[in-house]
């Protein structure tokens, strides 16, 4: 099914993929842009602010094994999974009253952050034609960097209404809709008769 229009190369599902990441847009500038704020209202000291940011980046440095383990999953799913994470994480932000909760969420956060971030591109290109992925990535780019900066001129427009953990709230129910958005993509999308690469351990690999 194609979407009407000059180029015809809009499907169905890459319009869903493009709406999921405009929710997503939205969501992670929300919660970018009241962040430190937010620490600061939880009364952290600069120490701790500086800790849980290292502490946050920890699902980052372990992606390629995270990956590994779900690679074998469909791509979809993936997605899915990861965003879902991702916006559960976001959401509970609202919720949390110490350090300790505030590690746990954002562990939370990012774990489904870094999982997403090389699905996004997967995605548009089991999606999109060979000859157009080029035009289509650049355009679902552009919609998440527009989105973001909405996300992020909303706090602007609307911090006299809300407080800082109600934008988290709103950062976490985008970004979980985003992964329901997600879940109406076809199943089988970037699906290969390839087997999947298994996971190898080589001594010669120690120095990657």
């Amino acid at each position: 099914m194609q979407v009407a229009g000059r180029s015809g190369i809009w499907s169905r599902s890459l319009v869903l993929l493009a709406v999921a990441i405009f929710l997503l847009g939205p969501g992670t500038g929300l919660q970018n842009g009241v962040s430190t704020n937010y620490m600061k209202e939880l009364g952290l000291s600069n120490s701790q602010v500086l800790l849980q940011a290292g502490i946050r980046e920890i699902p980052g440095l372990c992606l390629m094994f995270l990956a590994a383990l779900v690679m074998h999953l469909p791509l979809t799913w993936r997605a899915v999974f990861s965003v879902l994470v991702m916006g559960v994480g976001y959401a509970l932000y609202a919720t949390v009253h110490s350090w300790t909760g505030l590690v746990v969420v954002s562990l939370t956060a990012s774990l489904g952050f870094h999982l997403w971030m090389p699905l996004n591109s997967a995605l548009g290109l089991s999606l999109a034609s060979k000859e157009n992925s080029g035009k289509v990535l650049g355009t679902l780019a552009a919609v998440s960097a527009l989105a973001s900066m909405a996300g992020i001129g909303s706090i602007l427009l609307f911090s006299n209404w809300f407080s800082l953990r109600a934008f988290a709230g709103i950062a976490g129910i985008l970004i979980v809709t985003a992964a329901i958005v997600l879940s109406r993509l076809p199943k089988k999308s970037g699906e290969t008769k390839k087997a999947q690469p298994r996971f190898l351990f080589k001594g010669r690999y120690w120095l990657y």
